[in-house]
């Protein structure tokens, strides 16, 4: 990747331009996912300003002003991870613009629906990291309302799915915190539902599994609050036959073994 990057700077021509862009990209999400934040940082700034250029050129279409909207909200999840959510709220707020201009003038893109349904559940993340459970019930409900449809006519496309079963729990989990118990539980099985579906379908993608697994969690501990003791048992034992093996094959990774041992404390 590295190498590629030396061997696009310099270059004038657009197309080298966007390849330099998405290189710059996937390196800082690479750095993201590994936690190096200052080198995430400074790879998607760079990439942002690639892309802000791209995207006011005579001739840009939707694809650059998406990439420059998507360029927005990595350098805002760079600056939440450092503690600065208010200057991370406005670029999420700029990339909201953006892709809410491009659904506008093409409504039928499913994608371009999705990136502003993604930018909402990042703000809703947001707002619960700055106390303001309100701000957050609103931007996940709204991206809630966009991702049902194209769930419903994208049933196999993995984000669709995935990002409403985000959105579910997220929401049960507000719901939660304000004592709504009952629509918490009926809100996490449907997160449930879906993370089921996608790890039948895809049984060997970790992620799906992580997210199965925290879903039976979550129902086991609002069972345990509504005096289901049984049943919460269950769902614990459930995420338990999920989270057992990932810990096994993988001894080094922490957050197998932290939440295995999670599990444990909750069966007591």
């Amino acid at each position: 990747a590295g190498r590629m990057r030396a061997l696009l700077e310099g270059q004038s021509d657009r197309r080298s331009r966007v390849a330099l862009g998405k290189a710059l990209a996937e390196f800082g999400d690479l750095m993201q996912s590994i936690g190096s934040i200052e080198e995430s940082k400074n790879a998607h700034e760079k990439s942002l300003l690639i892309r802000r250029n791209l995207a006011r050129e005579s001739g840009a279409d939707d694809e650059s002003r998406v990439d420059e909207g998507r360029s927005l909200l990595a350098v805002g999840r760079d600056l939440s991870s450092t503690g600065k959510p208010d200057l991370a709220l406005e670029y999420y707020k700029e990339a909201r613009t953006i892709f809410e201009s491009v659904v506008t003038g093409a409504p039928a893109r499913a994608v371009f629906q999705y990136e502003v349904a993604n930018c909402e559940i990042e703000m809703g993340l947001l707002w619960i990291v700055t106390g303001n459970a309100a701000m957050a019930l609103e931007s996940y409900q709204h991206a809630r309302a966009i991702l049902g449809p194209l769930v419903k006519e994208g049933p196999t496309k993995t984000e669709f799915q995935t990002a409403m079963a985000n959105c579910l729990a997220s929401i049960s989990t507000l719901n939660s915190q304000t004592g709504n118990l009952t629509e918490a539980l009926a809100l996490s099985k449907q997160s449930r539902e879906i993370r089921d579906l996608l790890v039948r379908d895809h049984p060997d993608v970790t992620e799906f599994q992580i997210n199965l697994a925290r879903s039976h969690r979550n129902i086991g501990a609002l069972l345990r609050q509504m005096g289901e003791p049984a049943k919460a048992l269950a769902s614990y034992e459930s995420a338990l036959t999920i989270r057992e093996p990932l810990a096994q094959k993988n001894p080094n990774v922490t957050l197998f073994q932290r939440e295995l041992a999670d599990i444990h404390n909750s069966i007591g």
